[in-house]
Parts: structure tokens; sequence; C-alpha cells
């Protein structure tokens, strides 16, 4: 879930919208391995009984990640991996929240093919401040070839429509399907020892 608050200027919250992965109605009725999930924007306004939910995308996607920079503030951009067969992933998704109520969001894809998938994609901005557009920057990610045995670890260029390669690494083992990461500053990483 990614949250994003708009403040008046009381600091008192008029009004706060909710990014989520959600199971579609439909997944309630089959166990499946391609259980769907929604991704939507529900807002809660302040003296308004019931919310306002708008689809962003009906693909399933899952695993959001936006510019941590962003994290509690208003954001545009969310990263999404793209549900293969669980637990696999089989693409990335940009979506521009902006474009909410217009139908489908989607302002990036990058698919990665038959027999190619990943794991959970996450934001790495450009400058190492966090500061500049939210989308300056890079989608991180690792790929398996199920074919070859191959493994990658994939930087992506986030302002790209087609979320374009950049560089690619061949990783000597593979990484497991499932596998959760987070991008660290090397001062973060620091300040921990």
């Amino acid at each position: 879930m990614v949250q994003k608050p708009e403040w008046n200027t009381h600091e008192e919250v008029k009004e706060v919208h909710l990014k989520q992965n959600v199971p579609a109605p439909s997944s309630y009725l089959h166990k499946s391995s391609n259980t769907q999930e929604e991704v939507k924007e529900v807002h809660v306004k302040e003296n308004v009984p019931a919310p306002s939910s708008y689809l962003l995308k009906s693909s399933s996607l899952e695993f959001g990640v936006i510019h941590q920079g962003y994290v509690g503030r208003k954001n545009r951009y969310g990263y999404f991996g793209v549900s293969g067969p669980l637990p696999k992933i089989k693409g990335i998704r940009k979506l521009d929240f902006d474009l909410v109520g217009s139908g489908d969001c989607t302002v990036g894809r990058r698919d990665f093919g038959l027999g190619c998938f990943a794991g959970e994609p996450f934001f790495v901005p450009d400058n190492i401040d966090g500061y500049g557009n939210e989308d300056s920057g890079y989608v991180v990610c690792y790929t398996h070839e199920e074919d070859t045995g191959e493994s990658w670890f994939v930087v992506m260029d986030a302002k790209s429509p087609e979320l374009d390669i950049v560089a690619e690494v061949q990783l000597p083992s593979r990484i497991p399907y499932g596998f959760h990461g987070i991008f660290v500053k090397q001062a973060e990483l620091l300040a921990q020892q």
C-alpha cells in the first residue's frame, strides 16, 4: 500500500489517498496460482461517509514501490511488478497517479519475455540525496531466465516509456523468486555500523 496524504494550510488532513493492491472479487471464487490483484486509489474525505475508489490498472500488479523521498507525501509515479504464475513477476509497469479516473494509468512498461521472470522492482533516485524530479532515476530488479538458468541484475531508465534497460550484470548464482530487497544509500549503511 502506498499512501499519499494531502494537507491543508492548518496541517489537518482533509483528504487521504491510499493506493492498494486488493484481490479482485473473482479471485475469491477460485483458488489458483493466477490470483488477480487490482491496484486502486481510495479517497477518504472529511465529512463524507463513504470513500471513493478508482481502478488504476485492471491487470494483476503487485509489489508497488515509489521514490522513497515521497513516502507519506503526494506522489505521482509508482512502479509495480506484473504477476505471472505465483510467485513470479513477468514484467514491470509504471503508473501515473495523476491520471486517476481516466482509465488505465500505465505510462511505462517492460516485459521480460517468455520464460524470464523477475523479483520485485525497486526505485533508485539518480541523485544521491533523492532530490530532483520524482521519476529521475532507475528501476532495478533481479531477473532469471528459466531456459538458460542465467540470472541478472537489471537497471532500467525510470523515465523511459519502455523502461529501457541501461545496464545488466550477470549474477554468479540464482536469486530465488519472492526474494525481497531494498536499496540503501552508502551513508545509511554506514550509519548502521
